[in-house]
């Protein structure tokens, strides 16, 4: 019987047994969001490499899972995930999220095609078009309040961009 206890507190106290019991893992959610962060990109893209090597020096394993922004950023705001990369601050969100300071620039931008004769003078002179925006996404607060804007809902950039190719948003 001592030899049973001796095996099974050898195993416990294996090198093996050890590093896995002190293991730390961290799960991440993440929308597409090309070419920062992707699941189609080698290391799921350069934003998904720095901040799994970031957490690999302080002995975090990092699991990054896609899914659409709203959903993700529901779930993450009940706690099924334990951080969201690519979110922008928002006072609101402090309710939720700790922010980092940024690492990296980004803005919002419209996208129109050649042939449409956009020319924008402030958010009056979009509301004769129709605007693509992402379930979920954060935009400035003058944008979000223009109820005048007809605004097409998607639920990733990609969905949007096809909307714009086939005519669906301008």
């Amino acid at each position: 019987m001592k030899k049973c206890y001796l095996i099974l507190l050898f195993f416990m106290l294996s090198p093996v047994a050890l590093s896995k019991s002190l293991e730390k893992n961290i799960n991440l959610f993440s929308s597409e969001y090309s070419p920062f962060v992707s699941e189609n990109l080698k290391d799921y893209g350069p934003l998904a490499d720095f901040v799994e090597s970031a957490f690999k020096s302080v002995g975090y394993n990092v699991n990054i899972n896609f899914l659409p922004w709203a959903r993700g950023l529901h779930d993450s705001k009940k706690g099924l995930y334990d951080g969201v990369l690519t979110i922008w601050y928002r006072k609101e969100r402090e309710k939720w999220f700790k922010f980092s300071k940024g690492f990296f620039p980004n803005e919002i931008v419209l996208i129109k095609k050649k042939k449409l004769q956009i020319k924008y003078k402030g958010l009056e002179s979009l509301k004769d078009y129709s605007i693509g925006v992402i379930r979920g996404f954060s935009y400035p607060d003058a944008f979000k309040k223009a109820a005048f804007l007809n605004k097409s809902r998607s639920k990733n950039a990609e969905q949007s961009i096809k909307k714009l190719v086939n005519d669906r948003v301008d």
